[in-house]
């Protein structure tokens, strides 16, 4: 399993999540600040956190591929896609485990 992790400007967010909602069994959204010493601003900025959890490595890079070409403006700022390795899962309410979990 892999969970794609993406940080986003906020007002991307109902761009890709309209997407997502197609192609993804589920995936979370937080509210976060980040800093990044390479934009201009020098402070905390808003930014917003997307993690959308998948069962191979195919659908991961599609997923990061669609929510990095969605979010492209082409100026700095525009965000971070990240794919990490999820070693485990449970879903709390139906007991499933496992790569069952993301099965809908």
């Amino acid at each position: 399993m892999k969970l794609v992790v993406a940080f986003i400007q906020p007002f991307m967010l109902d761009r890709v999540t309209r997407l997502l909602r197609q192609r993804a069994a589920c995936f979370f959204v937080s509210e976060v600040r980040a800093y990044d010493a390479g934009c201009e601003e020098a402070e905390l900025v808003p930014r917003v956190r997307l993690e959308v959890p998948v069962n191979n490595d195919m659908n991961a890079m599609a997923i990061a591929d669609l929510i990095s070409q969605t979010v492209n403006t082409g100026r700095a700022g525009d965000g971070v896609v990240m794919v990490t390795e999820l070693s485990y899962a449970i879903n709390v309410d139906s007991g499933r485990r496992g790569t069952e979990v993301f099965d809908y």
